[in-house]
């Protein structure tokens, strides 16, 4: 994997857990974890004492260790880095190199699942885990809220609840992930507007979206900031203190989806574009 002192083609570096396989290395939070906890921010420490919900404290500490594994992959080996956090925005990496592109960090995760990525331009993550939204559900009605008319009609074309809510997760992790690029908060009144279509011109696409049984998963980025589909590569990420390091996954080029442990991260990424017409 480059550094940051390399020249680094334009690309993201994505690690995904599954906070369960984690937090038995680390759920006594007095005890266990105070060594991965020790490299938290100032920012993250405080952060971190604001949750009181064990589920979500967990969520937090695996996806700032998501990102510490990405970033040690990254940067030079000798260097040593800050990550804030705050409750607006995603996470920062504090004392950037001003000789070297500048690294933007995402996080996003959902029931059971974290995923983080880093990349030398503006990145939007969204996470839906599948089996948190197990109940049955009345897609039609979400897809009135969130959905294009186009979109609806694709969802009711469907042929099974199954298939609908897939869709549905599809259109929405999509478009949450366009917001989070754009800097913007989910906006009800735009959502309908925001529209989402796969996408077959290489040039045409603005984001990928990675689905399985599990989650669904979607990363989008500025087309004008890369004028080619942006590469993707997995890092593994095995658990803190179960005696494995952190070795790359090869996964060049632009379909680039080989990484150990989860079926999301070797499913096959379809590529799609998201965005508002040009009178919006």
């Amino acid at each position: 994997m480059p550094n940051q002192d390399e020249v680094q083609p334009v690309a993201a570096w994505l690690a995904l857990a599954r906070v369960s396989e984690w937090w038995p290395h680390f759920a006594n939070l007095e005890s266990a974890p105070s060594p991965a906890l020790a490299e938290f921010s100032v920012s993250e420490q405080e952060r971190l004492r604001g949750i009181t919900a064990p589920r979500r404290r967990a969520q937090f500490i695996v996806g700032r260790l998501l990102l510490r594994r990405l970033l040690r992959q990254l940067l030079t080996p000798t260097r040593t880095f800050s990550v804030s956090a705050s409750d607006q925005g995603p996470p920062r990496l504090e004392d950037q190199d001003h000789d070297a592109p500048e690294l933007h960090l995402a996080l996003s995760h959902s029931g059971d699942w974290v995923c983080a990525a880093v990349a030398p331009l503006a990145l939007g993550l969204d996470l839906e885990a599948t089996e948190d939204r197990s109940r049955a559900r009345d897609w039609p009605a979400l897809a009135t809220m969130a959905a294009s008319p186009t979109e609806r009609r694709a969802l009711a074309a469907l042929h099974s609840p199954a298939e609908q809510g897939a869709g549905f997760l599809r259109l929405w992790t999509l478009k949450e992930a366009w917001f989070k690029q754009q800097a913007r908060a989910l906006d009800l009144a735009v959502l309908p507007r925001l529209h989402t279509a796969p996408a077959n011109d290489a040039a045409a696409f603005n984001a990928w979206v990675w689905q399985t049984e599990h989650c669904t998963l979607a990363l989008s980025w500025s087309s004008t900031l890369s004028s080619t589909p942006l590469p993707v590569h997995w890092v593994q990420s095995y658990p803190v203190g179960s005696g494995h390091g952190p070795a790359p996954t090869d996964a060049s080029g632009p379909l680039g989806t080989t990484a150990p442990l989860h079926t999301l991260a070797h499913a096959k990424p379809r590529p799609w574009h998201v965005g508002l017409p040009p009178s919006a």
